[in-house]
């Protein structure tokens, strides 16, 4: 379990989730949240020494690491192998992930050569019988070990389709040995994975939602910017702050630690500076300027939370941000699917959100300017 005073235990939830998973009817979870709203660390930090106190093995593998999710799973499944006997370990250190590495081969003696930077495209056969032979050798009926793989939805591409159908395969032969946690943060990704008929996965996974952050969180937040810097904030600011970047963990606890490194500063310069810095540090502003000013306005509109963007609410809406200019169904439309290409917008149940929580907040404090046809 981490160390850090700024992790907020979700203990209860890691508790239902390991439940559910070794001793229900199941053998995989999917869990939504949307993206830097703790997942990573929930997996990581919660559930993990949870489910090792337990006595399960776990590997973790998250496939926004690497353009090669085989090779990399690959790695992931044998380094658990080699450790199963050096305590604690989910995942490669700095270092250890090498460009190319060497496995046993599954069948014959001798070793096969894996290269992170081939083509998902083009799958050798032994690398898959590979990954079949790694999960067995990690199936355990007695402790099933408990496989993480973290932001699944990137394998919901066709190019990935071998490697999904053979994870897929390789998990059903081992029912009794192996359980999966898939995350993701967009649920049309999951939606394709887990919910089209035809998809390797469908129905595999019962789908959990990452319980959303509330008062604890904040007071958990408080105690330890307290221990830290020997200061107290006024609660009903620190509440204020949560709730306008829609209770996004990343954004307030960057708060609170520029805050306790920067006393000079009050609490709207400090935040300032954070938006700032988170601004640049994930790239807004390179996808801000190659979007148009209509595609700019139906992102305000998304952030906005504006639910009938082709109705009324949207007519009068794009009014009051372009002083009286409009946009035809069809502009709102191929607005919608270059957001979408640049990955700015999701699907969330039939509706479109912007899908990241601080690219959202960021793009509702765009001046006005910014948004004239």
């Amino acid at each position: 379990m981490s160390t850090s005073p700024w992790h907020f235990p979700r203990a209860d939830f890691a508790r239902s989730v390991l439940t559910l998973l070794m001793d229900g009817p199941i053998q995989g979870v999917s869990l939504f949240g949307p993206r830097r709203m703790g997942k990573t660390q929930f997996l990581l930090n919660d559930l993990a020494p949870l489910a090792e106190r337990k006595r399960h093995r776990v590997v973790y593998v998250s496939f926004m690491q690497t353009g090669a999710p085989l090779a990399l799973t690959l790695f992931e499944l044998d380094l658990a192998l080699k450790h199963r006997k050096m305590g604690r370990r989910l995942t490669a250190r700095p270092g250890e992930l090498k460009a190319r590495f060497s496995l046993k081969a599954p069948v014959g003696p001798g070793e096969l050569t894996v290269d992170l930077g081939q083509s998902p495209r083009e799958l050798p056969g032994d690398q898959l019988l590979a990954l079949d032979a790694l999960l067995g050798a990690l199936a355990d009926p007695g402790h099933p070990t408990l496989i993480m793989l973290d932001e699944f939805q990137e394998l919901a591409d066709s190019e990935n389709a071998e490697l999904v159908a053979a994870l897929r395969t390789a998990l059903d032969k081992r029912r009794d040995g192996l359980r999966a946690i898939f995350t993701g943060s967009s649920v049309d990704g999951l939606n394709r994975v887990f919910s089209t008929r035809s998809a390797p996965f469908f129905r595999f996974a019962t789908p959990v939602d990452l319980p959303p952050l509330g008062e604890e969180f904040v007071a958990h937040q408080l105690k330890a910017f307290g221990e830290i810097s020997r200061r107290k904030l006024d609660r009903a600011k620190a509440d204020a702050v949560f709730e306008r970047f829609e209770r996004n963990p990343l954004i307030f606890q960057r708060w609170l630690m520029m805050l306790a490194v920067r006393p000079d500063l009050d609490e709207d310069g400090t935040l300032d500076l954070v938006r700032a810095a988170l601004a640049e540090e994930l790239g807004f502003e390179p996808i801000w300027l190659k979007l148009s000013p209509g595609q700019r306005i139906v992102a305000r509109l998304l952030a906005e939370r504006v639910e009938q963007i082709y109705g009324e609410e949207g007519r009068n809406a794009i009014a009051q941000l372009t002083a009286g200019a409009s946009l035809q169904a069809s502009e709102i439309q191929a607005a919608l699917r270059r957001l979408r290409r640049l990955d700015v917008v999701d699907r969330w149940d039939k509706d479109w959100r912007i899908s990241d929580p601080l690219i959202e907040a960021w793009v509702k404090e765009r001046p006005a300017e910014e948004l004239r046809l």
